[in-house]
């Protein structure tokens, strides 16, 4: 039978190199606007991107960015950014298996800059049609022309003939 006591042996102290956590988040923003972010349970920032780090906002508060793991969705990007976003957010792999790491990795996304390559599409298919629409319609015309001009010529000369009684010669082209 041992009695023991609540006596402090030691204290471990971490430093921890956030560096390449620093790195990896920096590569999945831009200068546009995407910022990447990572928040734990409570909705406290653990690291950010470039952007957000020069903004000082690690120091804010993010409640509800936590809960969206798992799903892309538009919302208000305050406070880390003056816009809407797209939003995805997804688990640390790791989060149920070591307590206290249960982050949420976002990235967030001005919606105008996520959907520019649509409108950029959407554009293109627009001025694509239209030349495709000025392409059918002079073809069009082109060939009603070649259609229609013989039997224009014919006809003006059953009218001569109708009018004089006498035939000249047929046209030999339109």
């Amino acid at each position: 039978h041992s009695t023991a006591t609540a006596e402090t042996l030691c204290t471990l102290r971490l430093d921890l190199d956030w560096s390449p956590v620093d790195d990896l988040l920096d590569r999945a923003s831009d200068e546009k606007g995407r910022v990447a972010f990572i928040v734990d349970p409570s909705g406290r920032l653990i690291a950010a991107s470039r952007t957000l780090r020069a903004n000082s906002a690690l120091t804010q508060a993010l409640p509800g960015w936590y809960d969206d793991a798992g799903r892309v969705r538009q919302r208000s990007g305050a406070p880390l950014v003056d816009a809407s976003v797209i939003a995805g957010a997804a688990r640390a792999r790791d989060g149920a298996r070591l307590h206290g790491l249960d982050w949420t990795v976002v990235v967030a996304q001005p919606v105008a800059e996520a959907l520019a390559p649509v409108h950029r599409m959407a554009a293109i298919f627009l001025l694509l049609v239209a030349a495709i629409a000025l392409l059918t319609a002079t073809t069009a015309l082109w060939i009603s022309h070649a259609i229609a001009s013989p039997v224009a010529s014919l006809t003006k000369l059953a009218r001569a003939y109708m009018q004089t009684r006498v035939l000249e010669s047929p046209p030999s082209r339109g």
